[in-house]
């Protein structure tokens, strides 16, 4: 293991503890930005990475032990976009970015396009679409309004989770009525039970 790759499995540890529900210190947070920006200074051009790192700041911004700027993480996501383009996570967050901290739909859907195209079945850009398309649902047309529904559909084949996040996400932005008419028509999903689950949560 090289010294660039010690300093990231730092970074992505800390990373992986905020994600399971242990929110960042400031200790834990400073340490894990350290780490990402000492595994960069090794291998400057390593996507993983830059991609971390971004994710990383990103805690920092949500947790308020940082002051951000949005542009510092487009940055890193681009690089890491342009290191390896057929890795379709990376889309999902920088559409993010451009989602809600730029409030840029444009530049958000086209990379949303472009993680469906290199992962039609990622759930990180799955989720994206569904959340992006919730949050800017009067301004999509009807071509993106399908995308949205075809990715909620894809969504409730993966498990219990993802199904609970999709129908909290459809809670916030008050498209129960409207996702309970398109799932009672929907394949998906297939088992009676999920399929009695969502509709149940939707259709009240």
């Amino acid at each position: 293991m090289g010294l660039g790759s010690a300093y990231h499995f730092k970074a992505k540890y800390y990373l992986d503890q905020w994600l399971k529900g242990k929110p960042p210190t400031e200790l834990s947070y400073k340490d894990a930005k350290q780490a990402g920006e000492t595994s960069l200074q090794y291998e400057p051009t390593q996507s993983y990475y830059q991609s971390t790192q971004g994710h990383v700041l990103e805690w920092g911004r949500k947790s308020q032990l940082d002051n951000v700027y949005n542009d510092e993480v487009i940055n890193l996501y681009e690089r890491s976009i342009s290191s390896r383009p057929a890795w379709s996570q990376t889309y999902a967050s920088q559409a993010h970015q451009y989602a809600f901290f730029k409030q840029n739909l444009e530049q958000a859907w086209s990379h949303i396009r472009l993680g469906l195209e290199f992962g039609p079945y990622t759930w990180q850009v799955l989720n994206q679409a569904v959340m992006i398309g919730l949050a800017y649902w009067p301004n999509l047309n009807l071509e993106q309004k399908q995308l949205v529904f075809n990715s909620a559909e894809k969504l409730v084949m993966f498990n219990h989770t993802r199904i609970s996040q999709l129908l909290k996400a459809i809670h916030f932005y008050k498209k129960e009525a409207l996702f309970c008419t398109y799932f009672k028509f929907s394949k998906q999903p297939e088992d009676n039970k999920r399929r009695e689950y969502l509709l149940k949560r939707l259709c009240k």
